[in-house]
């Protein structure tokens, strides 16, 4: 049957073809004939009418009726063969798509559309419109199709700003009905300007729907930008939702614009026990046992700054941890770090940034935890008060799997012997597949003797080194990187001469964005694109690629 179809188009093509020309031959025919009588004279008026016999005026009548008719035919066709022409380039015009790929395309879209919420104040008079509600703006077809696509409805926005805590309820009530019996994902935003310090403000509405929507939130967000402490109202719309008798809750986050560090959640009158800071507890109105009980379920947290308790059921059974601090740094006695790791043996992605305290150095090194399905760890640089670095101080406590791993130190960094020594044995017993660092040239002879399984070396903010100066182990070793398939450099500055060592590592994978390069020769300037090209023919140079975002963004997408 295949074998037919190129047959069926080329007899279609033939007879087409020989249609085609024999129209064209009579429209062209028809046209001079009827442009010749036709044309007006100096009077605007036709020389040929005068006189005419009412035979003449008949014609030109049904000749009318023909024109009009076809003009609609004409059209018809126009957008048959467009369509043809469409589908025959791949470019099908997107209302001709099935109903369920339009709605697979919506859901797509709605993934990289990112929540403003945090922009509320500033969005005061369009904010109320989310993508979705765009889609069922356009036409019918895709209105009928996003109001029934239920997926596309479960992010749901409140905050107790009072100019729009009443819209985010009305647009909530429709989402929750739009989405169906699917789980919820709850955004809520609290800032110091929205009157939380008003302990007379009405909030019954808003208390009112968290509470109906409690036992269908799977996901919280939790956004604190304002209050020097936390509120009443904080307290109270966080407690309502824990206080869900059949929760569904899997991911909590929590981020905060204030300088909240090791800021814990537990029950009022409860005594955490806790060595260092705690001064601005969250402190709810429930038992530390329903506390407890409304986290046993979660699988993903990201938090910063506000934290369960380090010995919370809240760290069981995750794949998605994310401890990060604000402008204050948190911190984490090694212990509680090793025991939060050991309750969480499926981990899979790991996000780092709080200071670790090692309070008996004396004590011998601790056993790395084994994280058999560990892929994504991201490290945020800092010191704690004995001066260990941050990066080796957490790298000596994973041992990975052998799945694949992305490996990032998210913060510019120095090359101190502890760091290199620890890079060194974590590489010796991971499968590193993708490295991304900061301010400083990777250690290609660690990167070498563990290249195995390197597919991709990310640097961004890399300030070459003068010539004289610039360390040989770092990028004129010999070796190679057999796996190698990318070298990415962002907003950097680099010599000539250690370019041209990235793509001997590299020869067809080396991609430059927001980068300079010098030349090596002292005051010869900087190469422009086109000296660029032609010096480096391999190297891509896409300086659109990386500006808004970090190459290593969506290391973060598991399959």
């Amino acid at each position: 049957m295949t074998q037919c179809i190129p047959l069926i188009a080329g007899n279609i093509n033939d007879e087409l073809k020989s249609v085609g020309d024999r129209l064209h031959g009579a429209w062209h025919d028809y046209y001079r004939l009827y442009s010749s009588f036709l044309r007006p004279n100096s009077q605007g008026r036709s020389s040929y009418l005068y006189g005419s016999p009412p035979e003449f005026v008949h014609q030109l009548e049904e000749e009318l009726a023909f024109i009009t008719e076809y003009e609609t035919k004409i059209q018809q066709v126009r957008l048959a063969m467009s369509r043809a022409h469409g589908e025959l380039l791949g470019r099908a015009p997107i209302n001709t798509l099935p109903t369920e790929i339009l709605a697979r395309i919506f859901r797509f879209v709605l993934l990289v559309q990112p929540c403003s919420l945090e922009y509320l104040p500033w969005e005061i008079n369009t904010y109320h419109l989310r993508y979705p509600d765009f889609l069922a703006q356009v036409c019918t077809l895709w209105r009928r199709i996003a109001v029934s696509s239920r997926s596309l409805w479960c992010h749901v926005d409140l905050s107790p700003y009072v100019p729009y805590s009443d819209k985010l309820i009305t647009r909530a009530e429709t989402y929750l009905t739009r989405a169906g019996k699917l789980p919820v994902e709850l955004h809520i935003t609290l800032n110091d300007d929205w009157d939380c310090r008003n302990e007379h403000r009405e909030y019954s509405h808003l208390y009112g729907m968290i509470s109906r929507v409690s036992d269908r939130v799977e996901t919280l967000e939790f956004a604190l930008s304002g209050p020097e402490d936390f509120q009443e109202c904080h307290k109270e719309i966080f407690s309502r939702i824990l206080l869900s008798e059949e929760s569904v809750l899997k991911k909590l986050v929590i981020s905060s614009e204030s300088d909240f560090a090791n800021s814990f959640i537990y029950a009022e009158g409860f005594d955490p026990g806790m060595p260092y800071g705690d001064d601005r507890p969250f402190e709810l109105s429930l038992t530390q046992e329903q506390i407890e009980s409304a986290f046993a379920s979660l699988t993903a947290l990201e938090l910063q700054g506000v934290f369960p308790l380090w010995s919370s059921t809240a760290y069981h059974g995750l794949v998605d941890l994310r401890l990060t601090s604000t402008g204050d740094w948190s911190q984490i006695d090694e212990a509680e770090l090793v025991a939060v790791l050991k309750a969480s043996p499926g981990l899979r992605i790991l996000h780092f940034g709080l200071w670790i305290n090692i309070l008996n150095p004396e004590v011998p090194r601790i056993a790395p935890v084994n994280l058999q399905d560990l892929q994504v760890v991201n490290i945020t640089e800092t010191s704690n008060h004995q001066g260990s670095t941050c990066p080796s101080s957490l790298l000596r406590l994973l041992s990975p799997g052998i799945k694949p791993l992305r490996l990032s130190i998210s913060d510019i960094y120095e090359h101190e012997t502890g760091l290199v020594t620890e890079l060194e044995r974590f590489f010796a017993r991971s499968r590193i597949a993708r490295f991304f660092t900061q301010g400083t040239f990777p250690p290609v002879d660690i990167l070498l003797s563990h290249s195995a399984y390197l597919e991709c070396i990310a640097i961004n903010l890399l300030k070459g080194h003068d010539k004289d100066e610039f360390p040989p182990t770092h990028s004129s070793m010999g070796g190679s990187f057999p796996h190698l398939r990318s070298f990415i450099i962002t907003h950097s500055v680099l010599f000539e001469s250690e370019l041209r060592s990235l793509v001997n590592y590299c020869p067809n994978g080396v991609v430059l964005s927001e980068c300079r390069i010098l030349c090596d020769e002292l005051g010869a300037g900087c190469y422009s694109s086109q000296e660029l090209s032609e010096v480096f023919p391999t190297v891509v140079v896409d300086h659109s690629l990386y500006r808004s975002k970090s190459s290593n963004a969506d290391w973060d997408i598991l399959d």
